[in-house]
């Protein structure tokens, strides 16, 4: 089966112009650092899933999962998550008419995310693996999310600790914030990031990091993989890259470095992109790749918040700095050794994985 350019062009554009329709809001309320700019650059991440997902259950007739012959159970999950981003739509534009009660709708936002992954773990205990895995919304073994998610951890804390090595930044002090929650430091240290890293990647986030992973690695790259692997999961990094470029140049990320920011985080991109690329291709599990991403996204903030603080987000290791971009791409050299990437790519489409291994959580 060929690659339908036309229905990729379809999704990217439509992703960039939702996306950037939303940046171009907050770039007119006037700053950057505005209490609902967390609440718009969330909706931005549901985009890509909201498009994927509109296009192929509706619009797209050739789809798999088309309304006109797929009603197996895990249509539920897809209609869980349209509805979920409808919810987070309501919340930010009642937060906008609202602003004195946006601190409950956080708390709102909040509980959606933990109600909809008790939601979908429900749908998969009702259903069984090849049914989701037909739907392209494989779960995947426990011992992958464990392996990988620890791998995720270990390399924040090693960047983390080679920018206080090499004296990059500033170690966080947290006594003030311990003590008015009559805590001490350590104990509050240990329970923040067990929280952001833990709790929250898993529990509140994994619906909002499926909105970015569902769109790119789930439809983009099982589409653009069918003309080479490496060509196609490359591909899907510096469309996701570009996707970012107007956020980068808001002052996300890389806040005073707009154009510097924006070459490294295309750069950045399409290094994460063949390491969640190939996790996705490994696993063919799209929610532990949705779950890495916001273990990625959690994980580098809670130690930048909590342990120690870089001066410079370009000269720093972690997130998307210079130093952790050299040492990416020399992960990605090693990935790319694998013998997965050279193997036929015509059945790497999500929804064609009809089968699991034992012992899977969906």
């Amino acid at each position: 089966m060929k690659t339908n350019w036309r229905n990729i062009g379809w999704f990217v554009g439509l992703t960039y112009a939702l996306s950037w329709t939303l940046n171009l809001v907050i770039w007119l309320g006037g700053a950057y650092e505005g209490s609902l700019t967390a609440g718009l650059l969330q909706l931005q991440m549901l985009i890509p899933a909201l498009v994927a997902i509109v296009l192929q259950r509706y619009i797209f007739r050739d789809s798999s999962i088309h309304v006109s012959h797929y009603q197996e159970r895990p249509r539920q999950v897809l209609n869980l998550f349209l509805g979920y981003a409808g919810a987070q739509v309501l919340v930010v534009v009642l937060a906008i008419l609202l602003p004195d009660l946006t601190p409950v709708f956080a708390v709102v936002g909040t509980l959606l995310g933990l109600i909809s992954v008790i939601a979908l773990f429900v749908i998969r205990a009702r259903s069984n693996s090849a049914a989701f895995a037909r739907a392209g919304l494989t779960l995947g073994r426990a011992r992958d999310w464990a392996l990988f998610s620890l791998l995720f951890v270990l390399y924040y804390v090693s960047q983390t600790a080679l920018t206080a090595a090499f004296g990059l930044g500033t170690p966080v002090n947290v006594s003030e914030m311990a003590a008015e929650l009559g805590m001490s430091s350590g104990a509050f240290m240990i329970s923040g990031l067990i929280q952001s890293i833990v709790v929250s990647p898993l529990l509140i986030a994994l619906f909002i990091a499926f909105g970015e992973e569902y769109g790119w690695r789930g439809y983009l790259q099982g589409e653009l993989v069918r003309s080479g692997k490496v060509r196609g999961v490359a591909l899907t990094g510096l469309i996701w890259g570009v996707w970012h470029l107007p956020a980068i140049l808001l002052g996300h990320n890389y806040p005073g470095r707009p154009l510097l920011g924006s070459a490294l985080m295309v750069v950045y991109t399409l290094l994460m992109a063949f390491v969640l690329g190939y996790v996705m291709l490994k696993t063919r599990a799209i929610w532990l790749v949705a779950l890495l991403h916001a273990i990625n996204n959690h994980t580098y903030q809670a130690l930048t918040t909590l342990v120690y603080s870089p001066n410079d987000a370009v000269f720093a290791f972690g997130g998307a700095g210079l130093y952790s971009i050299a040492i990416l791409a020399v992960i990605v050299a090693l990935l790319l050794r694998d013998p997965l990437w050279r193997e036929d790519a015509e059945h790497l489409k999500l929804s064609d994985n009809l089968t699991e291994l034992p012992t899977v959580m969906g």
